[in-house]
């Protein structure tokens, strides 16, 4: 929670020297004489989870769960160059966070079954560090005016997300002559696994807008599809390489904005987002680092991630 209080403390402070002329994005913004061209520069706060899980024949061998929260830094350019054309590009990066990992395993002379709860052998790291937070993408938009309900803007294009976290240590639970019969404490001294997810993707997407007396609101939907998706899982401590190539798979994303006028310049605004890509399933490559060698594994991984973010502050207008 430190985190979150310097973030918000931090958002506060450049919220409330921001220089905006309308409405159209919760954060700071920059705009061109004849508000055909605006940047926008802001901070949030986003909880991420990524998941990854190894397959054979089917069943589900390994469940790897990274969790993070962390400030992200948000900046944004929008385009008018015509009446009711828009284009949009706009980038988020996350920094100082507080992350976790946990990886679970079903097998050995002890296996009960697949279920969750079953699992044999358990490690888990505060150690952990988000190395890269990046989401970027460029949308190009039509807005159809729908009068005194508002406008709606139909939108599609191309999205690229990228993140990769590193552990250290981990307490361990291993069966080995029992069922969970062997724990053993955290060495941080160690470096244990690193993970990578690399996601493109396409999608469709409205956002509707509506003005009232002192607020606006605003809410937006997207649906997508990965294509060419990548992971990478490095058991050091196995000197063992796990990359997948992942089948197409389809995210959604949702948002909303809200934002009441205190005076004719200032504004407060709520801004939150989500998004979820469903699980990505693919061709795991297998290599051993010491030798080199690499086994395929048809269908052996698989990856997922969904995330939140929220955006509290002012604005000004002048």
């Amino acid at each position: 929670m430190p985190k979150l209080r310097f973030f918000l403390a931090t958002l506060l402070a450049v919220s409330g020297s921001a220089m905006a002329a309308d409405y159209d994005a919760p954060q700071l913004i920059f705009s061109s004489p004849d508000r055909t061209v605006n940047f926008v520069g802001g901070i949030g706060y986003s909880w991420i989870r990524a998941d990854e899980k190894v397959y054979f024949e089917g069943d589900r061998l390994s469940h790897l769960i990274w969790t993070s929260q962390t400030p992200v830094f948000t900046a944004a350019m929008s385009i008018n160059p015509l009446a009711d054309l828009t284009i949009d590009a706009k980038t988020r990066i996350g920094f100082l966070s507080t992350s976790r990992m946990e990886d679970y395993d079903w097998f050995g002379p002890f296996f009960k079954s697949f279920a969750f709860d079953d699992w044999t052998h358990h490690s888990s790291s505060e150690d952990t560090n988000l190395e890269r937070y990046i989401s970027g993408d460029v949308t190009l938009g039509y807005n159809l005016d729908l009068r005194s309900v508002g406008t709606l803007n139909l939108n599609s294009g191309f999205k690229y997300l990228n993140l990769k976290f590193d552990s250290s240590g981990g307490a361990l639970t291993y069966s080995v002559e029992g069922f969970r019969d062997v724990a053993e404490p955290s060495d941080s001294r160690l470096r244990s696994i690193s993970y990578e997810q690399r996601i493109p993707g396409i999608f469709v997407g409205a956002k509707w807008t509506n003005e009232f007396e002192r607020s606006l609101v605003s809410a937006r939907a997207r649906v997508g599809k990965t294509l060419g998706a990548k992971d990478k899982d490095v058991h050091w401590k196995r000197s063992t390489i796990f990359a997948g190539d992942l089948y197409s798979a389809p995210f959604v994303e949702l948002g909303a904005d809200l934002h009441y006028k205190t005076s004719d310049k200032v504004s407060v605004f709520a801004s939150l987002d989500y998004e979820k890509y469903f699980e990505m399933k693919g061709d795991a490559y297998i290599t051993t680092m010491q030798t080199n060698e690499t086994e395929l594994d048809p269908g052996g991984e698989s990856a997922a991630f969904r995330g939140l973010t929220i955006t509290l502050g002012l604005r000004g207008t002048f």
